[in-house]
Protein backbone atom coordinates (compact mmCIF):
# COMPACT_ATOMS: atom_id res chain seq x y z
CA UNK A 1 0.00 0.00 0.00
CA UNK A 2 1.77 2.90 -0.65
CA UNK A 3 1.68 6.08 2.05
CA UNK A 4 0.80 9.45 1.78
CA UNK A 5 3.16 11.80 1.75
CA UNK A 6 2.88 15.60 2.45
CA UNK A 7 3.55 17.74 -0.49
CA UNK A 8 4.48 21.75 0.13
CA UNK A 9 2.84 23.91 -2.32
CA UNK A 10 3.94 27.14 -2.77
CA UNK A 11 1.64 30.28 -2.96
CA UNK A 12 2.15 33.80 -3.17
CA UNK A 13 1.30 37.00 -0.53
CA UNK A 14 -2.02 38.08 -2.20
CA UNK A 15 -3.22 34.82 -3.19
CA UNK A 16 -3.57 31.80 -2.14
CA UNK A 17 -3.60 28.97 -3.91
CA UNK A 18 -1.89 26.90 -6.50
CA UNK A 19 -1.24 25.39 -9.65
CA UNK A 20 -0.91 21.84 -10.12
CA UNK A 21 0.44 20.28 -13.01
CA UNK A 22 -0.58 16.75 -14.61
CA UNK A 23 1.22 13.71 -14.51
CA UNK A 24 4.44 14.44 -16.51
CA UNK A 25 4.60 11.15 -18.26
CA UNK A 26 2.53 9.25 -21.24
CA UNK A 27 0.14 6.88 -20.03
CA UNK A 28 0.05 5.89 -24.03
CA UNK A 29 2.20 5.27 -26.11
CA UNK A 30 2.74 7.97 -28.84
CA UNK A 31 0.73 7.81 -32.25
CA UNK A 32 2.44 8.88 -35.72
CA UNK A 33 1.03 9.54 -38.74
CA UNK A 34 1.95 6.23 -40.20
CA UNK A 35 0.16 4.36 -37.54
CA UNK A 36 3.30 3.64 -36.18
CA UNK A 37 3.53 4.26 -32.44
CA UNK A 38 6.69 4.93 -30.13
CA UNK A 39 8.60 3.07 -28.59
CA UNK A 40 10.99 3.08 -25.79
CA UNK A 41 15.23 3.54 -26.10
CA UNK A 42 17.68 2.66 -23.81
CA UNK A 43 18.37 6.09 -21.66
CA UNK A 44 18.25 7.74 -18.51
CA UNK A 45 16.51 10.27 -16.95
CA UNK A 46 16.88 12.51 -14.02
CA UNK A 47 14.20 15.16 -12.73
CA UNK A 48 15.82 18.52 -11.69
CA UNK A 49 13.53 19.24 -9.16
CA UNK A 50 13.29 23.77 -8.78
CA UNK A 51 15.98 26.04 -10.56
CA UNK A 52 18.92 26.07 -8.48
CA UNK A 53 19.15 22.18 -9.19
CA UNK A 54 18.46 22.34 -12.67
CA UNK A 55 20.11 25.40 -13.63
CA UNK A 56 22.93 24.98 -11.58
CA UNK A 57 23.71 21.65 -13.35
CA UNK A 58 23.00 22.88 -16.66
CA UNK A 59 25.65 25.67 -16.06
CA UNK A 60 28.29 22.90 -15.14
CA UNK A 61 27.14 21.15 -18.02
CA UNK A 62 27.38 24.54 -20.47
CA UNK A 63 30.80 25.54 -18.84
CA UNK A 64 32.41 21.79 -20.02
CA UNK A 65 30.54 21.87 -23.09
CA UNK A 66 34.04 20.82 -25.67
CA UNK A 67 32.18 21.05 -28.99
CA UNK A 68 28.48 22.67 -29.25
CA UNK A 69 25.68 23.92 -27.40
CA UNK A 70 22.18 23.79 -28.78
CA UNK A 71 19.32 25.64 -27.19
CA UNK A 72 15.60 25.81 -28.07
CA UNK A 73 13.89 27.57 -25.48
CA UNK A 74 10.72 30.14 -25.10
CA UNK A 75 12.47 32.62 -22.81
CA UNK A 76 16.23 33.67 -23.14
CA UNK A 77 17.50 36.40 -20.31
CA UNK A 78 21.05 36.91 -21.35
CA UNK A 79 21.94 38.54 -17.89
CA UNK A 80 20.33 35.68 -15.86
CA UNK A 81 22.87 33.44 -13.22
CA UNK A 82 22.04 30.10 -13.22
CA UNK A 83 24.16 29.24 -10.34
CA UNK A 84 24.34 32.22 -7.76
CA UNK A 85 27.19 31.74 -5.57
CA UNK A 86 28.54 35.45 -6.19
CA UNK A 87 31.10 34.27 -8.39
CA UNK A 88 29.65 32.51 -11.20
CA UNK A 89 29.53 34.02 -14.47
CA UNK A 90 25.73 35.04 -16.50
CA UNK A 91 24.31 32.40 -18.80
CA UNK A 92 25.32 35.20 -21.57
CA UNK A 93 28.94 35.35 -20.68
CA UNK A 94 29.59 32.37 -20.02
CA UNK A 95 27.65 31.31 -23.65
CA UNK A 96 30.43 33.60 -25.06
CA UNK A 97 33.57 32.16 -23.05
CA UNK A 98 32.47 29.02 -24.48
CA UNK A 99 32.01 30.25 -28.18
CA UNK A 100 35.50 32.26 -27.80
CA UNK A 101 36.97 28.21 -27.11
CA UNK A 102 35.51 26.99 -29.82
CA UNK A 103 32.57 25.58 -28.92
CA UNK A 104 29.82 26.07 -31.57
CA UNK A 105 26.44 27.77 -29.62
CA UNK A 106 23.68 27.90 -31.43
CA UNK A 107 20.57 29.70 -29.72
CA UNK A 108 16.63 29.09 -30.72
CA UNK A 109 13.89 31.40 -29.76
CA UNK A 110 10.23 30.82 -30.03
CA UNK A 111 8.58 34.29 -30.98
CA UNK A 112 5.38 35.57 -32.25
CA UNK A 113 5.10 38.58 -35.10
CA UNK A 114 6.38 41.73 -34.16
CA UNK A 115 7.43 40.05 -30.71
CA UNK A 116 4.29 40.89 -29.08
CA UNK A 117 4.79 38.35 -27.11
CA UNK A 118 6.90 40.42 -24.78
CA UNK A 119 3.90 42.92 -23.73
CA UNK A 120 3.17 40.59 -21.05
CA UNK A 121 6.49 38.14 -21.18
CA UNK A 122 9.95 39.13 -20.81
CA UNK A 123 10.93 36.46 -22.91
CA UNK A 124 13.31 38.08 -25.20
CA UNK A 125 15.00 39.89 -22.00
CA UNK A 126 16.25 43.36 -22.91
CA UNK A 127 16.46 42.23 -26.99
CA UNK A 128 16.45 45.78 -28.61
CA UNK A 129 13.88 46.44 -31.23
CA UNK A 130 11.15 44.54 -29.36
CA UNK A 131 7.66 46.03 -28.10
CA UNK A 132 8.60 46.62 -24.62
CA UNK A 133 11.87 45.97 -23.08
CA UNK A 134 10.30 45.03 -19.77
CA UNK A 135 11.21 43.03 -17.37
CA UNK A 136 10.34 40.99 -13.99
CA UNK A 137 10.25 42.34 -10.34
CA UNK A 138 13.66 42.22 -9.05
CA UNK A 139 15.35 42.53 -12.26
CA UNK A 140 17.81 45.17 -12.05
CA UNK A 141 18.59 48.00 -14.60
CA UNK A 142 22.13 47.20 -14.84
CA UNK A 143 20.92 43.27 -15.89
CA UNK A 144 18.42 45.33 -18.62
CA UNK A 145 21.34 47.03 -20.05
CA UNK A 146 23.29 44.02 -20.54
CA UNK A 147 20.80 42.30 -22.39
CA UNK A 148 20.60 45.05 -24.86
CA UNK A 149 24.65 45.23 -25.00
CA UNK A 150 24.75 41.32 -25.11
CA UNK A 151 22.98 41.05 -28.56
CA UNK A 152 24.50 43.65 -29.82
CA UNK A 153 27.50 42.33 -29.09
CA UNK A 154 26.57 38.53 -30.41
CA UNK A 155 26.16 41.01 -34.04
CA UNK A 156 29.13 42.73 -34.19
CA UNK A 157 27.56 45.92 -33.51
CA UNK A 158 28.43 46.84 -29.89
CA UNK A 159 30.95 49.50 -30.80
CA UNK A 160 28.46 51.60 -33.44
CA UNK A 161 25.67 51.24 -30.80
CA UNK A 162 27.74 52.91 -27.80
CA UNK A 163 28.85 55.60 -30.30
CA UNK A 164 25.02 56.85 -30.76
CA UNK A 165 24.64 56.68 -27.02
CA UNK A 166 27.89 58.54 -26.57
CA UNK A 167 26.34 61.30 -28.82
CA UNK A 168 22.99 61.47 -27.51
CA UNK A 169 24.54 61.83 -24.07
CA UNK A 170 27.19 64.64 -25.16
CA UNK A 171 24.28 66.23 -27.19
CA UNK A 172 21.74 66.14 -23.74
CA UNK A 173 24.63 67.84 -21.57
CA UNK A 174 25.38 70.61 -24.16
CA UNK A 175 21.32 71.26 -24.64
CA UNK A 176 21.11 71.99 -21.21
CA UNK A 177 23.68 74.69 -21.04
CA UNK A 178 22.16 77.91 -19.87
CA UNK A 179 19.33 76.87 -18.73
CA UNK A 180 17.69 77.84 -15.82
CA UNK A 181 18.65 75.19 -12.87
CA UNK A 182 21.09 73.94 -15.32
CA UNK A 183 23.24 71.26 -13.09
CA UNK A 184 25.80 69.76 -15.38
CA UNK A 185 27.34 67.33 -12.74
CA UNK A 186 24.06 65.91 -12.28
CA UNK A 187 23.41 65.69 -16.07
CA UNK A 188 26.23 63.99 -16.87
CA UNK A 189 25.56 61.82 -13.94
CA UNK A 190 22.05 60.84 -16.41
CA UNK A 191 24.33 60.26 -19.25
CA UNK A 192 26.59 58.29 -17.32
CA UNK A 193 23.13 56.29 -16.30
CA UNK A 194 21.81 56.34 -19.92
CA UNK A 195 25.45 54.59 -21.48
CA UNK A 196 24.76 51.54 -19.16
CA UNK A 197 28.23 52.55 -17.58
CA UNK A 198 26.94 50.04 -14.12
CA UNK A 199 27.87 47.03 -16.72
CA UNK A 200 31.10 45.53 -17.11
CA UNK A 201 31.40 45.21 -21.23
CA UNK A 202 34.87 44.08 -21.41
CA UNK A 203 34.16 40.53 -22.48
CA UNK A 204 31.16 41.81 -24.62
CA UNK A 205 33.34 44.35 -26.27
CA UNK A 206 36.57 41.43 -26.64
CA UNK A 207 33.94 39.42 -28.61
CA UNK A 208 32.37 42.18 -31.05
CA UNK A 209 35.45 42.75 -31.86
CA UNK A 210 36.95 38.75 -32.13
CA UNK A 211 36.31 36.75 -35.49
CA UNK A 212 35.05 33.78 -32.79
CA UNK A 213 31.85 35.52 -32.68
CA UNK A 214 30.65 33.89 -35.71
CA UNK A 215 30.88 30.73 -33.04
CA UNK A 216 27.27 31.78 -31.56
CA UNK A 217 24.09 31.88 -33.48
CA UNK A 218 20.92 33.17 -32.08
CA UNK A 219 17.51 32.92 -34.31
CA UNK A 220 14.05 33.37 -33.65
CA UNK A 221 11.85 31.18 -34.38
CA UNK A 222 8.08 31.97 -35.85
CA UNK A 223 5.34 29.37 -35.60
CA UNK A 224 3.57 28.68 -38.60
CA UNK A 225 -0.12 29.77 -39.41
CA UNK A 226 -2.65 26.66 -38.16
CA UNK A 227 -5.20 25.19 -40.43
CA UNK A 228 -7.20 23.53 -38.13
CA UNK A 229 -8.34 23.83 -34.57
CA UNK A 230 -7.64 21.90 -31.72
CA UNK A 231 -10.53 19.30 -31.00
CA UNK A 232 -9.47 17.98 -27.85
CA UNK A 233 -12.94 17.77 -26.33
CA UNK A 234 -11.65 18.41 -22.98
CA UNK A 235 -9.81 21.63 -23.39
CA UNK A 236 -12.07 24.84 -22.75
CA UNK A 237 -13.14 26.93 -25.66
CA UNK A 238 -11.11 29.74 -24.61
CA UNK A 239 -8.04 27.41 -24.85
CA UNK A 240 -8.92 26.03 -28.34
CA UNK A 241 -9.44 29.58 -29.56
CA UNK A 242 -5.71 30.55 -27.97
CA UNK A 243 -4.06 27.62 -29.36
CA UNK A 244 -5.43 28.64 -32.81
CA UNK A 245 -4.84 32.21 -32.39
CA UNK A 246 -1.27 31.88 -30.70
CA UNK A 247 0.26 28.99 -31.77
CA UNK A 248 3.63 28.07 -29.71
CA UNK A 249 5.56 25.30 -30.11
CA UNK A 250 6.98 26.31 -26.40
CA UNK A 251 10.25 23.64 -26.77
CA UNK A 252 12.70 23.85 -23.87
CA UNK A 253 15.40 21.66 -24.38
CA UNK A 254 19.36 21.40 -24.71
CA UNK A 255 21.69 19.66 -25.82
CA UNK A 256 25.39 19.71 -25.45
CA UNK A 257 28.15 17.86 -27.15
CA UNK A 258 25.68 15.57 -29.29
CA UNK A 259 29.31 14.30 -31.64
CA UNK A 260 30.74 13.19 -28.84
CA UNK A 261 28.86 10.30 -28.02
CA UNK A 262 30.77 9.42 -24.42
CA UNK A 263 30.23 13.01 -22.89
CA UNK A 264 26.52 13.85 -24.93
CA UNK A 265 23.83 14.60 -22.35
CA UNK A 266 20.93 16.51 -23.08
CA UNK A 267 18.06 18.61 -21.13
CA UNK A 268 14.45 18.52 -20.99
CA UNK A 269 13.42 21.88 -19.79
CA UNK A 270 10.09 22.77 -17.85
CA UNK A 271 12.46 26.28 -16.77
CA UNK A 272 12.83 29.20 -19.19
CA UNK A 273 15.62 30.99 -18.86
CA UNK A 274 14.33 33.98 -16.89
CA UNK A 275 15.43 35.36 -13.59
CA UNK A 276 11.72 34.35 -12.10
CA UNK A 277 12.12 30.82 -12.65
CA UNK A 278 15.14 30.58 -10.30
CA UNK A 279 13.90 29.43 -7.42
CA UNK A 280 14.73 26.35 -4.43
CA UNK A 281 12.90 24.21 -2.46
CA UNK A 282 12.23 27.15 0.49
CA UNK A 283 10.03 29.00 -1.66
CA UNK A 284 10.95 32.41 0.17
CA UNK A 285 9.26 35.01 -0.27
CA UNK A 286 12.92 37.18 0.93
CA UNK A 287 15.14 37.90 -2.22
CA UNK A 288 18.42 39.05 -2.97
CA UNK A 289 20.87 40.14 -5.40
CA UNK A 290 20.46 38.55 -9.12
CA UNK A 291 24.06 36.60 -8.50
CA UNK A 292 23.54 35.49 -5.04
CA UNK A 293 20.05 34.20 -4.86
CA UNK A 294 16.47 34.42 -5.42
CA UNK A 295 15.76 37.64 -7.27
CA UNK A 296 12.15 37.41 -7.60
CA UNK A 297 9.68 37.51 -4.82
CA UNK A 298 6.89 35.05 -6.30
CA UNK A 299 7.37 31.14 -5.58
CA UNK A 300 8.37 29.13 -8.71
CA UNK A 301 8.05 25.09 -8.46
CA UNK A 302 8.91 23.51 -11.72
CA UNK A 303 10.99 20.65 -12.07
CA UNK A 304 12.95 19.70 -15.50
CA UNK A 305 15.25 16.70 -16.60
CA UNK A 306 18.43 15.67 -17.48
CA UNK A 307 18.59 12.91 -20.25
CA UNK A 308 21.34 10.72 -22.02
CA UNK A 309 21.54 7.73 -24.19
CA UNK A 310 19.65 7.36 -27.55
CA UNK A 311 16.68 9.75 -26.85
CA UNK A 312 19.62 12.65 -27.41
CA UNK A 313 19.12 11.13 -31.13
CA UNK A 314 15.55 12.66 -31.18
CA UNK A 315 16.44 16.02 -29.33
CA UNK A 316 18.66 16.55 -32.21
CA UNK A 317 16.66 15.91 -34.48
CA UNK A 318 13.94 18.18 -33.56
CA UNK A 319 15.71 20.95 -32.74
CA UNK A 320 17.58 20.36 -36.31
CA UNK A 321 14.01 20.36 -37.53
CA UNK A 322 13.09 23.70 -35.92
CA UNK A 323 16.90 25.58 -36.79
CA UNK A 324 16.26 24.77 -40.53
CA UNK A 325 12.69 26.45 -40.83
CA UNK A 326 12.17 29.14 -44.02
CA UNK A 327 10.43 31.26 -41.45
CA UNK A 328 13.53 31.66 -38.79
CA UNK A 329 15.02 35.12 -38.64
CA UNK A 330 18.89 35.09 -37.89
CA UNK A 331 19.70 38.14 -35.11
CA UNK A 332 23.05 40.48 -36.41
CA UNK A 333 23.45 40.79 -40.10
CA UNK A 334 26.72 38.10 -40.15
CA UNK A 335 24.15 36.03 -42.63
CA UNK A 336 26.43 32.54 -41.10
CA UNK A 337 26.29 29.45 -42.52
CA UNK A 338 24.88 26.57 -39.91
Amino acid sequence: MSENNTTVVPTTKTKLCATITFNWFLSDAEKFEDDEYSKPVPATFKPLVNGKEAFGLLYDKIAAAKSSVDIAIWGFQPSMYFKRDGKSLCIGDLLIKKAMEGVKVRLLLWSMAGDIQTASEANLGGKPGVLTARSDEGVTREQVDYDTFWFYAISGELTEHQKKKEKYATQMVEGFKGATGYNEELLRKAGAYYMGEGVNKELLTAFNNSPLRTNLTYKTRKVAKQHNRYVHNELPDNARGIGFRAPSHHQKTVLIDYEEPKQAVGFVMEHNMLDNYWDDSEHSLNTRAPHLGKNCVTPMQDVSSIVTGQVLWDINYNFCQSWDRQNNTQWGTDNIET
